[in-house]
């Protein structure tokens, strides 16, 4: 029978079944994996992608910079170079070596002056058993040696418990031409006093300053009492200076060393001696170097005897010996021995029925 057959006697179209619809499985683990590796794929060439802008880019910029450079050096434009130092980041200075000279062979002349010595005591600890003029001693002694192990050439006022005056510490160091005089002494205070200081010429010369500044620092380093400084001129007057420092054409230092009247002081001393004389020889060898006396090598920068900025020094005004007793001057710069009176120096009460000229105190 036909559909219009069908159609006409039962009034609608024929039902026919179709084809059995088939169910499908899904593997979603597949998927999902498919999916990640899609996921990872893409990612990857993105990256690639920015990787190879990005060299391209900066090749551009650095033929950019070499091609600005070169006209920059070409055309010697100082407006450019100025533009590039004044907006180039700041940098950090590198830090400096504690040992900036190369230590053996140095080219500098040093006059260490034990203070007191013989009939003169200098100052004396409470038990009286201590005298300056010993301690005194021991460390210029332990200072030579240092300095000439490093190649430093040294000259004593005295080298062992003998007097001598002013004048003669003076010309030893006159007569050798020595670029630096360190006269060291050890103080007396009433009280609970103590420390380090060193004294230069009342008119604050930079260069004798400078080593005095750096050789307190370089104790401090070591340990001492309190740093009291550089002080200029007399301890009880301000405008006149001890012999020593008005008496000398190169740079001089009168350093006291701690108080012997501390007993703090004392035991630092006894402690720490061998490490104070390396200190006080570091930082004179340093400070010549940064003055431009010597070169980093060690070898000699300046030419000539190193001489201080004080004024009131005279050409030269002391005795070629260190007897005390000659009437005749050497002068440094003519080479002749000159007239200079019959005036000794003034000599000080330093509390201890000492007539000298002591690292005193009133505080």
């Amino acid at each position: 029978m036909t559909d219009e057959e069908f159609y006409q006697i039962y009034g609608r179209m024929p039902r026919r079944s179709g084809p059995k619809k088939r169910k499908v499985k899904v593997y979603w683990g597949r998927v999902i994996i498919a999916l990640v590796l899609l996921i990872l794929l893409i990612v990857g060439i993105v990256k690639l992608i920015g990787l190879i802008v990005g060299k391209v880019k900066g090749s551009g910029k650095e033929d950019s910079s070499s091609s600005s450079s070169v006209s920059s050096a070409a055309d010697k434009d100082d407006s450019s170079i100025a533009k590039v130092i004044t907006t180039a980041p700041e940098e950090e200075a590198p830090a400096e070596s504690p040992q900036k000279v190369t230590r053996g062979n140095i080219s500098l002349t040093v006059c260490i002056d034990p203070a007191h010595g013989g009939d003169d005591d200098g100052s004396q600890d409470p038990s009286g058993m201590r005298l300056e003029k010993d301690d005194t001693l021991s460390i210029a002694l332990k200072l030579r040696d240092y300095l000439e192990s490093q190649g430093v050439t040294v000259y004593m006022t005295r080298t062992d418990d003998v007097f001598v005056d002013q004048a003669g510490r003076v010309s030893t160091a006159v007569n050798n031409r020595a670029d630096l005089m360190i006269t060291l002494h050890r103080g007396y205070a009433e009280g609970n006093y103590n420390g380090i200081e060193a004294y230069v010429g009342h008119e604050k010369p930079a260069t004798d300053t400078r080593f005095a500044g750096d050789i307190l620092a370089a104790l401090k380093a070591v340990g001492t009492g309190t740093d009291h400084g550089v002080k200029y001129g007399y301890v009880n007057d301000k405008q006149v200076d001890y012999y020593i420092n008005e008496n000398t054409p190169m740079p001089s230092v009168l350093l006291n060393i701690g108080y012997i009247s501390d007993d703090g002081d004392n035991s630092l001393f006894t402690q720490n001696a061998d490490a104070y004389a390396r200190a006080i020889g570091d930082a004179v060898i340093d400070s010549a170097y940064e003055l431009g006396v010597i070169g980093a090598d060690g070898s000699r920068s300046m030419s000539g005897q190193l001489k201080s900025e004080k004024t009131t020094a005279p050409d030269i005004q002391v005795p070629e010996e260190n007897t005390g007793d000659q009437e005749g001057a050497y002068n440094d710069d003519t080479g002749e021995t000159e007239q200079y009176g019959e005036e000794e120096p003034e000599y000080t009460d330093d509390g201890m029925g000492q007539y000298t000229e002591p690292m005193m105190t009133d505080y």
